[in-house]
């Protein structure tokens, strides 16, 4: 099924149609307002009957109309299953309204089926943070399974995160009465009780629901069932100790459940008239079922408040975990319960993680946060892991916990003695130091310092560090630029160029060197000035393609360093002045700028610069039809590169792996297929791992390759590797674009009608950077009229 909406669909047919929604409706017979609402996917659950009037007014194919229904059917809310009365099953009522989890209850249900041919009782643990639903799945559960086990279904709240848990004394003699022993006949040693527990229970086919447990030892005891049988446990703590149990982690809901939740609480009609506002509160919940049972309570009793309003008094942090709080139910003593269990490194380790600026922490952040050697702070991460209160991350020794868990503990440290600005500072100076430590790898013209050695090892380390704490040292940055660390702020954004080449998200950079050059004009020389502008204009026109944007700032840096005399800093301008002309077609300026940049470079001495001024001068040479010339220069770059840096590996070798991807581009239009195909795969050869722009355009190259050598089926599966990787909408349209043709080519009307519905969908949005000329042939491509996204 495709992953585009019912909405891109309605609206990429009506457009081929040539039709407005006014005359669709007149046509069809369903009003305006279905048609807009369904056009902007605010209709969650449309008539089937109005699917079909649409489908024949808008003369789809049979396949067209088929999906056209199907992506309306996904939509709909599938009704809990009926629960059994709770009189003939003494067992705690499982939620009426139990929503979501189907993939979870599934696991379930598939564990006590294979409990039937298990050698042992099968054991299965269910855990997670607070808050998520653990005893309503399983209750859930239970009652679905109560004909599977004709011996009888127990359930034993065993309170391990109270101040007085059972023992397993106490569960076992709780769960004997359930068996029907009287309690005047429960043996008073603890050795025959347990002995008469395991006698009941070794000839019966039994499901034990054990509850809240707080550690293993207080269910190891009760594992004393029969073959057929089957315990399932709940617990905060991942109860490691518990031997050959199966294990589900109980996470965060999806978005769709967390709103289905919501509103089976507040209302159908109610949530229906602010759908917005309800998706709005059940993100800010967090999509914890416990926050959003309160939230929905809060509402359902509160009928005239606005759910609007709500959500915005819930967005306030501050206010959040004490909004949280209905009757007896609350978030913030769910997450005491958990937090009370803490060893005292543990509790620190805890509140310190609030200070974390990224999404998630590595040992060596959280060692310094906490102010713990890394052997403790090992320790504390894994009890508090354990006790579900961070969650194990992809990677070893990486934790994260959910944004309500972050309050908690930003509650916590709130209420402690600790110097919390003295440990934000230095976390802050911590990260940006090693993130610039990481970025001087990446430096072409620069063997790595021995500090950067020893921190690091080599060029991989550095990148991997770089890529996984992305989120830590951005935050680092911003809490920076709030505290106006200004040579903090200039010394990361001017180490960051080579890393960035290839590297990270647009936004990242953009950010970055936005705020760069912000500091440099408080603190900073005129020189580094040039080079933030230069850092803005390379960001705006080579990653967002805002050419007319870029070039406003380039001119800026060009007028700056021509009055200094920065020739370096006006080499670099020029440069991408040249680049920048060349895509708006201004070809003469493109040349001259090129040739300028090329000059420059070489009257400095910049072996560097001259290498990669000689491939932009080429590229604009060719663009203009001076193709020889182009060639040219484009071989002397690479003989350079390879003479004067040499190979050696990292932003280096992305560098170069560009310049042969550029030249396999001139090749290839030169007709020289055979040499474009062995640029490419020189290319490939020195591409990094981490350039995901790079590995973005090597497919792109490679379809383009395959396509001259007619290998059309080869050439559409690069293509569409090219295309999961590209960011830019303007990249992505005309991908989309080939791929459409292709696609018919090869006989496959289906996914080439998905690539024009995903074409047009972009087409309209506000980032596409196509002129007038480039937008009116691609939407002619893709079968809809121009005029819809030209005014």
């Amino acid at each position: 099924m495709s992953d585009q909406s019912l909405a891109d669909h309605l609206r990429f047919y009506r457009l081929r149609a040539a039709l407005t929604q006014g005359e669709l409706a007149e046509r069809t017979g369903v009003s305006v307002r279905a048609i807009r609402d369904l056009e902007r996917g605010r209709a969650l659950t449309p008539h089937v009957r109005s699917l079909r009037l649409l489908a024949d007014g808008l003369d789809l194919a049979d396949s067209e109309a088929a999906q056209l229904l199907a992506l309306g059917a996904g939509n709909r809310t599938v009704p809990a299953a009926e629960v059994r009365d709770e009189r003939e099953f003494a067992f705690p009522s499982a939620s009426a309204g139990f929503v979501g989890r189907q993939s979870e209850l599934s696991w379930v249900l598939e564990q006590a089926e294979a409990a039937g041919d298990a050698v042992v009782t099968r054991v299965g643990v269910v855990h997670g943070p607070p808050g998520m639903g653990k005893t309503s799945l399983v209750l859930t559960a239970a009652h679905r399974l109560r004909e599977h086990f004709p011996d009888g279904c127990h359930f034993v709240d065993l309170g391990g995160m109270s101040k007085d848990p059972l023992s397993a004394e106490q569960a076992a003699g709780r769960l004997l009465r359930s068996l029907g022993v009287q309690v005047r006949a429960l043996p008073t040693d603890p050795a025959e009780l347990f002995g008469h527990y395991r006698s009941l229970l070794r000839e019966r086919s039994v499901l034990l629901v054990l509850d809240d447990a707080g550690d293993a030892a207080q269910v190891r005891p009760l594992l004393a069932a029969s073959a057929g049988s089957f315990v399932l446990v709940t617990s905060r703590n991942v109860l490691p100790d518990l031997d050959g149990a199966q294990r589900l982690d109980l996470g965060l809901m999806d978005h769709e459940a967390a709103v289905q939740v919501l509103t089976g609480i507040v209302g159908d009609q109610r949530c229906a008239s602010e759908p917005a506002a309800v998706a709005e509160v059940a993100r800010l919940c967090e999509r914890v079922p416990l926050a959003l049972r309160i939230a929905g309570r809060r509402l359902a009793s509160r009928p005239e408040w606005s759910i609007t309003g709500f959500a915005e008094q819930l967005a306030d942090s501050a206010n959040t975990l004490s909004l949280l709080s209905a009757g007896n139910l609350q978030v913030r003593a769910a997450f005491e319960l958990s937090h009370r269990q803490l060893s005292p490194e543990a509790a620190v380790m805890f509140r310190r993680l609030a200070l974390a600026p990224g999404r998630d922490v590595g040992l060596d952040l959280a060692a310094r946060l906490a102010e713990q050697s890394t052997a403790t702070a090992d320790v504390a991460l894994s009890e508090l892991a354990d006790a579900s209160l961070v969650r194990p991350g992809g990677e070893p020794d990486r934790y994260s916990f959910h944004d309500l868990l972050l309050l908690f503990a930003g509650e916590k440290l709130a209420a402690s003695s600790d110097d919390v600005e003295a440990c934000r500072q230095l976390m802050i100076r911590w990260l940006l130091t090693k993130a610039i430590t990481a970025s001087r790898f990446f430096h072409p013209d620069d063997e790595p310092l021995a500090d950067d050695v020893a921190v690091f090892g080599d060029l991989g380390a550095a990148e991997r560090w770089l890529d996984r704490e992305a989120d830590s040292w951005l935050g680092a940055l911003r809490l920076a630029v709030a505290r106006e660390r200004h040579a903090d702020v200039l010394e990361l954004a001017h180490a960051m160029h080579w890393y960035s080449d290839h590297r990270g998200a647009g936004e990242t950079w953009l950010e970055v060197y936005g705020a760069g050059l912000d500091a440099a004009r408080v603190v900073g020389t005129a020189h580094d000035v040039a080079v933030q502008l230069n850092f803005v204009t390379w960001t705006l026109g080579f990653v967002f393609l805002r050419y007319r944007d870029a070039l406003l700032v380039g001119e800026e840096a060009i007028a700056l360093t021509e009055r200094e005399n920065d020739v370096i800093e006006l080499a670099w301008a020029h440069l991408y002045r040249s680049v920048l002309k060349g895509f708006l077609k201004d070809l003469d300026d493109a040349v001259s700028s090129g040739q300028r940049a090329l000059e420059l470079f070489q009257s400095a001495g910049y072996e560097t610069g001259v290498t990669i001024a000689c491939n932009a001068f080429g590229d604009a040479l060719v663009a203009a039809g001076r193709v020889d010339e182009g060639l040219r220069y484009q071989r002397e770059a690479i003989a350079r590169h390879l003479a004067v840096i040499g190979p050696r590996g990292g932003s280096s070798d992305d560098n170069l792996a560009s310049i042969y991807l550029s030249h396999s581009d001139t090749l290839l239009r030169n007709g020289e297929v055979g040499d474009a195909g062995r640029a490419i795969d020189q290319a490939e050869r020195l591409l990094s791992t981490g350039s995901v722009w790079g590995r973005a355009s090597s497919h792109h190259m490679r379809g383009k390759y395959l396509l001259a050598l007619g290998h059309d089926e080869k050439a559409y599966d690069e293509l569409s590797v090219s295309m999961e990787l590209v960011k830019s909408t303007s990249r992505r349209v005309q991908l989309l674009t080939m791929l459409a043709d292709l696609a018919e080519k090869l006989g496959r009307p289906d996914e080439a009608r998905e690539h024009r519905v995903r074409g047009v969908a972009l087409l309209g949005r506000p980032d596409l950077t196509l002129n007038r000329a480039e937008t009116a042939e691609i939407a002619a491509a893709l079968g809809v009229p121009i005029e819809v996204f030209i005014n």
